[in-house]
């Protein structure tokens, strides 16, 4: 079992790769450079247990098995 900064490290990682790929489909009309202020913005929105919505989040939680909310801020440690 990781400890809980490289689970976070680890679940922000996919969490990039997800939303590079829907910008890169052409699903998403939002500027490549606000990824990282977006990718931060999300993780300190975990924190305060307020999960994000959308195709991208839904893969993650499936890459990690996190089927609920609940299971994906005892992953990270929330």
């Amino acid at each position: 079992i990781l400890p809980i900064e490289q689970r976070r490290s680890h679940f922000k990682a996919a969490y990039t790769i997800e939303l590079g790929r829907l910008h890169a489909s052409g699903k998403c009309r939002w500027p490549i450079e606000r990824l990282p202020a977006m990718i931060e913005t999300v993780m300190d929105n975990l924190g305060k247990r307020q999960a994000p919505q959308g195709p991208a989040f839904e893969a993650v939680k499936k890459f990690f098995g996190l089927k609920t909310q609940k299971a994906t801020f005892e992953f990270l440690g929330y």
